[in-house]
């Protein structure tokens, strides 16, 4: 077997186990049966309130579930008798959950399956936990800060004011975090951000935009190629990045996830069936890595690289890495640009004119020299642009303590963000403590072992638990007004 053929069966692996872990997962959402269902009409709930009472591991669970506002779906679990919890004792965990694609609800992705059990640890360690679908989709911060903030104010008038309030999101949920630990410290005794795009909306939007205009410079003719040859992953790929068959291309942000199949709204089912062609345009000599793939993950963006610097040379697993990354940027590209758009009114936010390109010229898998490469050119609106910096850009000036977690080499949500992050907040704050995991992954570690990607749960789960208990250690026991 060539080493081609090889890592295209190490990147199926790779996914296919992934994709199995997360069904595995998924299935362990609703372990207990309900005992009592009792219903409930409250002046805030635009719907029916329904409440379950289970009896997991013969300890009481209270679970409420209803509609806060327009279409927000909410979820309460605490432990039965909670509000006669001894002084000190009583803490409230709220999620904030992550991007959810706009024809998806978060009920259908991989992150509601694995919070309900991740979260459920918490309740069993006498948390009331809560957390809400929000009403909007996409790039919901707008949305999922209104709607995390209405659901704390529905706890407390309630089920009563908890002795602690921690706020954890995860993602697109970390800068909602953030951005409420900047406006509202009030509200909450801590937060814990993880994974999140911190350095402000523009810096991300940035990325997966620069990512796209890169692939489309080293590879655009490559997937057509593949489109031509009759492949239904690159012909699927092609149309949905406008690349022509004949004729002129679409612009980058003229993107059409309308000609995916349904299910490749999920990141998951998109990468295990485009990560394998992208793997094998990226290794088109069955013995060697294309020069295209050292050169591509060489790009710097007016003068800051793009990916990780030095990663394709000191990391042993930088094939599967880099795939792993771009598929991500592309399905983010893909389903999230007519997304920002729409919330733009069609106006750009994100401005390229004038920024320079460059990759360093390979031979050979040798770096020789740096070359300038032009990509296709993008001028700002004013309005679009405050809409970034307000749904949004942090600023700041923390007065509750917050942790962050990252792993270095995230293919999502670049590590470039914390250390932007750092510089808004400034070196001598006392409330922010960031905490940064040398592996990759976005949400989950992945670790290279025996050639493939594997997903490690545990680990990451384990990291979660230090990030917060790190957190849990500066809120004082009774830091709720």
């Amino acid at each position: 077997m060539s080493q081609g053929e090889e890592l295209m069966k190490r990147l199926i692996i790779i996914f296919s186990a992934s994709i199995l872990f997360l069904l595995v997962l998924s299935g362990c959402g609703n372990l207990f049966a309900p005992q009592e269902v009792l219903t409930a009409n409250d002046a805030l709930v635009s719907r029916s309130v329904s409440s379950s009472v289970y009896y997991p591991d013969g300890k009481f669970l209270q679970m409420e579930t209803g509609i806060l506002g327009p279409e927000a779906d909410y979820s309460i679990n605490l432990p039965y008798g909670w509000q006669n919890f001894s002084p000190g004792e009583k803490n409230l965990l709220i999620y904030a959950h992550g991007y959810v694609t706009p024809d998806m609800d978060f009920s259908e992705t991989e992150e509601y399956a694995l919070i309900n059990g991740a979260l459920s640890g918490f309740v069993g360690q006498g948390f009331a936990v809560a957390y809400s679908n929000y009403a909007d989709s996409g790039w919901a911060v707008k949305d999922g800060t209104i709607r995390t903030r209405q659901l704390r104010g529905y706890f407390v008038d309630k089920f009563g004011m908890p002795d602690n309030i921690y706020l954890c999101g995860v993602s697109e949920g970390a800068i909602i975090a953030i951005k409420l630990a900047e406006q509202n410290p009030e509200l909450f005794s801590g937060v814990l951000a993880f994974a999140g795009p911190i350095g402000g909306a523009k810096m991300e939007f940035d990325y997966i935009l620069n990512v796209r205009l890169a692939f489309d410079h080293f590879f655009k003719e490559a997937v057509k190629y593949a489109a031509s040859l009759g492949s239904p992953e690159a012909k699927s790929l092609a149309l949905a990045l406008g690349y022509a068959e004949e004729g002129e291309d679409s612009s980058a942000v003229d993107v059409r996830p309308d000609l995916l199949p349904p299910s490749y709204s999920s990141g998951t089912v998109f990468s295990a069936n485009m990560a394998a062609l992208i793997g094998s345009i990226m290794m088109q000599n069955p013995t060697t890595v294309k020069d295209e793939t050292f050169e591509m993950a060489s790009v710097a963006v007016d003068g800051s690289p793009l990916f990780p610097a030095g990663n394709w040379s000191t990391n042993p697993a930088f094939i599967p890495e880099f795939v792993f990354t771009v598929t991500t940027a592309l399905w983010y590209n893909i389903y999230g640009t007519q997304d920002l758009l729409e919330k733009t009114h069609g106006h750009m936010p994100m401005d390229n004119t004038g920024i320079p390109y460059i990759y360093m010229d390979f031979s050979n898998e040798l770096p020789s020299d740096f070359e300038i490469f032009e990509v296709e050119r993008f001028e700002s609106s004013r309005d679009a642009e405050q809409y970034l910096k307000h749904w949004y850009q942090p600023v700041g000036g923390l007065r509750i303590p917050v942790v962050t977690l990252h792993f270095m080499r995230d293919p999502a949500v670049p590590y470039f963000h914390e250390t932007a992050y750092k510089g808004i907040e400034g070196t001598d704050t006392v409330m922010l403590t960031q905490i940064s995991i040398d592996g990759f992954g976005h949400g989950t570690l992945l670790n290279f072992e025996g050639g493939t990607l594997v997903p490690k749960f545990g680990i990451t789960l384990g990291h979660i638990v230090g990030a917060f208990n790190a957190l849990f250690a500066q809120v004082p026991p009774f830091s709720t007004p």
